[in-house]
């Protein structure tokens, strides 16, 4: 478990690879020396989802305790797609008892076009790709608004990668 690159799997607390992705709901925790990042894609803002993130904590926190005998500092990043802009979430969860803040990143405050012609020139002059470009390439789709728009960026992402 020293390794930073490992996520915690959904539903259970073993160590997998790092990487999930799927098409409609992907997560991973990074564990380090420093703590345990967990990281989770939503296509909207449902404040109810503070509920469950605070029940992965539970039981992250508590597995952890078991077998590290000390708390383990928690993080919790949420990417929200083009669909959600900033200022249409509440990043906390305080009950008085318990607090929780959420770091967001939100895919609407990046550059598509930018991501884009990155992606195109570097694989059209035959560079390879690094893991942040690959990166770049899942997320492209999510930087649009509304499901044609993303299924259309979808496509284009596709004949890229093809290039590659």
């Amino acid at each position: 478990m020293d390794s930073c690159r490992h996520r915690v799997c959904r539903g259970s607390l073993q160590l997998c690879p790092f990487w999930t992705c799927k098409v409609v709901h992907f997560y991973f925790a990074t564990f380090s020396k420093r703590g345990l990042q967990k990281t989770d894609y939503e296509s909207e803002y449902r404040e109810k989802n503070k509920c469950d993130y605070l029940k992965y904590f539970a039981r992250i926190t508590e597995r952890l305790y078991n077998e590290f005998g000390r708390f383990v500092p928690l993080k919790l990043v949420i990417i929200y797609t083009a669909d959600v802009k900033r200022g249409t979430t509440d990043p906390v969860l305080d009950t008085g008892g318990v607090r929780m803040e959420i770091e967001e990143a939100l895919l609407t405050e990046l550059d598509a076009d930018s991501i884009w012609e990155g992606l195109k020139r570097k694989i059209e002059s035959g560079e390879e790709l690094s893991d942040e470009d690959m990166m770049r390439m899942i997320i492209y789709p999510l930087t649009f608004r509304g499901r044609k728009a993303k299924q259309e960026a979808v496509a284009r992402a596709i004949g890229l990668a093809k290039k590659i």
